[in-house]
């Protein structure tokens, strides 16, 4: 993505392209040249295949990807120059700490009597985007960066940005902390990060379910709840073997809309599918949700009807034996008499 953005700073001073005068950048994956795409795609197929008779589905799933690939890029450089802009008011204020120790005790005073919605609400420079123009990455020119910002400042895309934060959230906590990373390259750099050791499940998890990296605590009460049923599962079991997936599969109850909770990608499908028809009921405790035919369904309707039927037939059959002295119900006095 970086070497063929129409602005990197890897092409070859020939390659480069110039920003365009009105303005407009590349901010999407899609506005990427269309050779440019094709070359980025057949260097992908240099190294992979499309599984037989699954192009169309494979390419869509390419696209797919780089789209959330090359968006996950520009977001990792807008929380770049938000650190570093944190970092420069960070040490402005300790610079200006010392000069009157007064002052800053009133300051803090000031502050906790302050109520916290409004100590938030004032917008902070990191996020302001035209604030983001001295710090271009390595691998862009500035003055495509500057004008990248400037399309971030605009009031429509600033306004579709705090609405995807608040889509991010349910109830002020947020869902997982994984960002515009997908759950398996978190699992990826992680293992980068660990010196190609493989990582478990769990902390997989945890890094991308918990708040400081992975230290704090849960983002959500189910993520915590799935935690602890989870390693209960693995203690209850002791020496015996138990699959890791299944185990997973079995806490956060199958699959939802084709996916494992908190660990897409991660969780090998076909091998649990295989583990369930292989062990009866292994995802009969919070698994999977019985599926039946309309025709089962309507003999299920019937079977319950005829038991409400004979259920009530009963019910009516005793109250005429507890009736004293009166014609039983449903037949002529007179029938009865003679």
């Amino acid at each position: 993505m970086k070497q063929k953005y129409p602005g990197s700073t890897y092409l070859p001073a020939g390659q480069h392209s110039d920003v365009p005068p009105n303005g407009e950048v590349v901010h999407h994956w899609h506005q990427y040249p269309r050779e440019t795409r094709a070359a980025i795609l057949n260097e992908f197929l240099q190294r992979y295949k499309w599984a037989p008779g699954k192009e169309a589905q494979c390419l869509k799933l390419f696209e797919c990807r780089a789209l959330r690939q090359f968006a996950g890029l520009l977001c990792e450089e807008k929380r770049r120059v938000r650190a570093e802009l944190a970092s420069v008011q960070k040490a402005k204020e300790t610079v200006g700490a010392h000069k009157s120790n007064r002052h800053m005790g009133l300051d803090e005073e000031d502050a906790r009597e302050e109520p916290k919605d409004q100590q938030t609400g004032e917008k902070s420079e990191d996020e302001n985007p035209l604030q983001w123009k001295p710090f271009p990455p390595a691998w862009m020119y500035p003055k495509w960066w500057e004008r990248l910002c400037e399309h971030w400042a605009k009031e429509e895309v600033l306004m579709m940005s705090l609405q995807n934060r608040k889509n991010q959230f349910t109830a002020g906590r947020a869902h997982h902390t994984a960002g515009s990373r997908s759950i398996a390259m978190h699992r990826q750099l992680m293992v980068m990060e660990n010196g190609g050791e493989q990582v478990s499940e769990l902390e997989v998890f945890n890094k991308t379910h918990k708040l400081k990296g992975g230290a704090g605590e849960s983002v959500s009460e189910r993520a915590k709840q799935t935690v602890e049923g989870f390693k209960k599962r693995m203690e209850e079991a002791g020496d015996k073997q138990i699959d890791l997936h299944l185990a997973w599969a079995q806490e956060v109850g199958g699959r939802n809309r084709g996916r494992y909770y908190g660990l897409t990608d991660i969780i090998d499908k076909a091998k649990i599918d295989e583990l369930s028809k292989s062990i009866p009921g292994s995802l009969s405790k919070r698994g999977q949700r019985q599926m039946f035919s309309q025709d089962q369904v309507q003999q299920m309707i019937d079977q319950a009807l005829q038991g409400l039927n004979e259920t009530w037939e009963n019910k009516f059959k005793s109250l005429e034996q507890t009736l004293c002295g009166g014609p039983s119900l449903g037949v002529d006095p007179e029938v009865q008499e003679n």
